[in-house]
């Protein structure tokens, strides 16, 4: 067999009774802008679509390249995907038994493709319009269902509001909506953009408008929703009835014609968020209903940033934030906070993550559970080790995986040592599990890594995917330095 693979180790989380099983393929790719697939036949699809020095640049003629491996992470093959040649990638889906992946071309058109994973070939499904607008950025993305999806084209305006043009397309690639928009307030003033299509094709766009940061009148956002219907006809309102004070880090739910929320408040500065307010926009009526507010049981930093959020079986919520920082210096690949695509970002020099924070909200948007995950994190001149990979289980519990302190033992000790990312002999890869009812343990992977390994391949929570709630795919580096860097391609499963 032309790849061998590596088993790295096998832990018994002693707490739980069940094991983790680590492997890592042995195929050494070069390091680049990527994204990880799952696919239904069992097999994993490793798409590289640009570089981190040259980012996206795909008028020189540089190709996607898609690399193919079995379950065990035995790598079938890498080539070009030609048919893909001189285009961007925009983002890709696994749905149902097809892989489907967007590209656009040098006019900016959305084009879309299906990806054979037998013999690394594309074929192209969809070869939609191109903008009126030649300096307009574009996304894409899914409803939760993946039966349609939004294609939006953003143009900016000096000193006006931003204008959009955009279609919604069903899960044949039709386009079924065509419509135009603009925001209220100049792009200078808005501070994010959120795009969420429903299972029904409603489409939404949420602004966070700039308010005041000042101390008598402490209201940083006021947010916008812009809707288009199934017809295409779009109206604005408000989200109105939120107290004043700091509203963010909100989830979003596009449901037919209504967007519900939960989202993070606190009424006057402080350094902590200590109310989760959640509520429902009703698009028809463009008015906001049954809002509710609910204190939280512990304090969550108004520094950490939404990082996911995850629907469970009985219809509750959980939320996780997770604090950064450091000083700006370069663009690099970051993953959008809520989707399967990644962006470019200008990223910190020194990278510092703190603790990451885990909210359980019910369907009545009762708070079940606060959970802290305790760690100090620090990386220099790259992002590749910091933060953390979660693994939604089968039983709403979870994973997460964090290099961490092999001294940082107890899982409430709310000072844990610093650990210097990518790591040492003194450090190692955590594993924190949260069952459903909010039961956490901390181990670490025994016997740790073989530190000869573990300190030229350490795990990267980056790039990552999950599968059949017992399995996530991530990413090992062997760093030297950016563009020159190799990775392996691995895996854990609970067994």
């Amino acid at each position: 067999m032309k790849y061998l693979l590596l088993l790295i180790s096998l832990i018994t989380l002693r707490a739980s009774a069940q094991k983790l099983t680590f492997i890592e393929s042995d195929a050494k790719e070069k390091d680049c802008v990527h994204q990880i697939f799952t696919t239904s036949s069992g097999k994993y699809v490793d798409l590289k679509y640009g570089s981190f020095i040259r980012a996206l640049n795909y008028s020189v003629g540089i190709n996607a390249v898609v690399a193919v491996y079995d379950h065990q992470l035995n790598q079938l093959f890498s080539k070009p995907l030609d048919a893909t040649a001189r285009k961007m990638f925009i983002a890709g889906y696994t749905i149902g038994d097809k892989l489907i992946l967007f590209f656009s071309n040098r006019e900016n058109a959305v084009q879309v493709y299906e990806l054979n994973v037998e013999d690394g070939t594309a074929s192209l499904v969809a070869d939609l319009v191109k903008p009126t607008a030649e300096d307009a950025s574009l996304t894409v993305g899914p409803s939760s269902d993946t039966s349609h999806f939004y294609v939006v084209y953003k143009t900016t305006h000096k000193n006006e509001p931003s204008s959009y043009e955009g279609f919604i397309i069903d899960k044949q690639f039709k386009i079924v909506t065509k419509f135009v928009a603009s925001n209220e307030e100049p792009d200078k003033n808005i501070d994010q953009i959120k795009f969420i299509v429903s299972d029904d094709g409603i489409f939404n766009i949420i602004a966070a408008v700039k308010g005041s940061d000042t101390k008598k009148d402490f209201n940083p956002f006021n947010y916008t929703i812009i809707q288009v219907n199934a017809s295409g006809k779009v109206s604005t309102g408000h989200l109105t009835g939120i107290p004043g004070g700091l509203f963010k880090n909100i989830a979003w739910y596009a449901v037919k014609n209504d967007v519900q929320f939960k989202g993070f408040y606190e009424m006057e500065k402080s350094p902590d968020f200590t109310t989760v307010i959640s509520g429902v926009y009703d698009g028809l009526q463009r008015k906001v209903t049954q809002i509710k507010k609910t204190e939280l049981a512990q304090k969550v930093s108004v520094t950490a940033s939404l990082l996911h959020y995850y629907t469970l079986k009985d219809n509750s919520t959980v939320i996780m934030l997770e604090p950064s920082g450091g000083t700006h210096i370069d663009y690099v690949p970051k993953p959008n906070p809520i989707g399967s695509s990644f962006s470019m970002q200008r990223e910190p020099a020194t990278v510092g993550v703190g603790n990451l924070y885990m909210i359980k909200i019910t369907a009545n948007n009762e708070i079940a559970w606060v959970k802290t995950i305790y760690k100090n994190q620090l990386e220099m001149n790259f992002h590749a080790f910091t933060g953390s990979a979660i693994l939604p289980d089968n039983n709403d519990g979870f994973y997460i995986f964090y290099q961490d302190c092999l001294k940082n033992t107890d899982v409430d000790d709310t000072t844990p040592r610093r650990v210097v990312l990518p790591g040492g002999k003194r450090d190692g890869l955590a594993v924190v599990h949260i069952s459903a009812d909010g039961k956490m343990t901390k181990k670490f992977q025994e016997p740790s890594f073989n530190h000869k390994r573990y300190s030229g391949v350490p795990f990267s929570p980056v790039f990552i995917a999950t599968e059949g709630g017992n399995r996530l795919i991530y990413v090992s580096f062997k760093h030297k330095n950016m563009d020159r860097s190799l990775y392996h391609l691995s895996a854990v499963t609970v067994e």
